[in-house]
């Protein structure tokens, strides 16, 4: 039975002084049971507190004795995993090259709901990590997940365009689809990844999936459009190899699938998502016909749409710049939240 973890001992533990933490053991009766059983009020053990801070010093007490399948967080994360999923190499390395992994259960094949050390790997972006991997299963890198999704896909859920190009020079898997018969194209496009896409566009022999449908006949540019990513639609309808005519299996264009769910009174996003499909030229199909709504708009959208990208890069951009304040500062509620408050000047209200 797991016992809980005394707050002097905690924070022993997190300190990443060796020294303390070795004091700490020591007043106790059991070091065995104590790194094993002792558990914080998240269910995290020694061993998972030590790992997720990244203090090697305090792995190496036990990692030449203890076994990798004693330590299963409550998430059911090995050390390894977890090593990986941080990003930290020195971490994995280490544990990999010792008996607290050589001797447990299957180490290198672990899986989080389905995700191999090659996922996590990637949630921590680190190259350094993947070759160390790689190194002792290069299998891995075909791994699918329990959402259908490869490495690569996975890499390109999170925007990690890097981990994108390694796996491809590794061993091209870009064809691999995910259960909804999506490619790393579509992936970053509903999940608003406009690194990945920028890389996709600019390297020919990715190409092919740009126009690519998926099992409902969505292309990339219908599913940026149905999870209203304005940036990324911007990017694909201004490339000229992707097709804005091509219809998914219910017979509707990109402009099609906007104006079917924009609503009546559209927040921000959705607004912008509509406009740059517009400025564009993205057509409607030949079934579909402009109602008034769109028609009082008006057409002369590409100046407009140009300027309101230019604003929203610039609204990221200082958005994550320490202190710096956009004049009149941003809403905090949804469903514009993050947005400036002057989107609402009469300048914006234009459109």
């Amino acid at each position: 039975m797991a016992r809980s973890m005394n707050p002097e001992f905690y924070r022993a533990t997190i300190s990443g002084d060796i020294d303390r933490f070795i004091r700490a053991l020591e007043d106790r009766e059991n070091c065995l049971v104590i790194v094993t059983q002792v558990k914080n009020f998240k269910g995290d053990l020694v061993f998972h507190l030590s790992v997720s801070a990244g203090h090697l010093s305090t792995i190496n007490l036990f990692a030449s004795s203890l076994r990798q399948n004693e330590f299963m967080d409550f998430e059911g994360k090995s050390p390894l995993y977890m090593a990986a999923e941080a990003g930290w190499a020195d971490l994995v390395k280490l544990m990999m090259g010792t008996k607290l992994v050589a001797i447990g259960s299957d180490y290198v094949n672990d899986r989080i709901n389905g995700k191999s050390l090659v996922h996590a790997a990637f949630t921590g972006k680190s190259r350094e990590v993947l070759d160390i991997v790689l190194s002792k299963n290069s299998v891995l890198i075909h791994s699918i997940d329990e959402e259908g999704r490869s490495p690569l896909s996975h890499a390109a859920s999170i925007g990690y365009y890097n981990g994108v190009s390694y796996q491809r020079n590794q061993n091209d898997s870009s064809e691999l689809l995910n259960k909804q018969g999506q490619n790393i194209v579509h992936v970053a496009a509903k999940n608003g990844k406009d690194n990945v896409i920028k890389y996709v566009l600019k390297t020919p022999e990715l190409e092919k999936f740009i126009n690519e449908r998926d099992e409902k006949g969505n292309t990339p540019l219908h599913l940026a459009t149905m999870h209203w990513r304005p940036m990324i639609v911007n990017l694909l309808t201004w490339d000229k190899r992707v097709r804005l005519e091509l219809v998914n299996d219910a017979g509707l264009t990109a402009l099609d699938v906007a104006e079917k769910y924009i609503g009546t009174a559209p927040p921000f996003r959705k607004r912008l998502t509509w406009m740059a499909l517009k400025s564009a030229g993205a057509p409607r199909s030949k079934r579909q016909k402009p109602n008034r709504q769109f028609k009082e708009m008006g057409e002369n959208y590409k100046e407009r749409i140009n300027t309101l990208m230019l604003v929203l890069t610039i609204i990221a951009t200082v958005t994550v710049t320490a202190g710096f304040t956009v004049p009149g500062g941003y809403k905090s509620s949804a469903p514009d939240e993050g947005t400036t408050t002057l989107l609402n000047s009469n300048y914006f209200k234009a459109f």
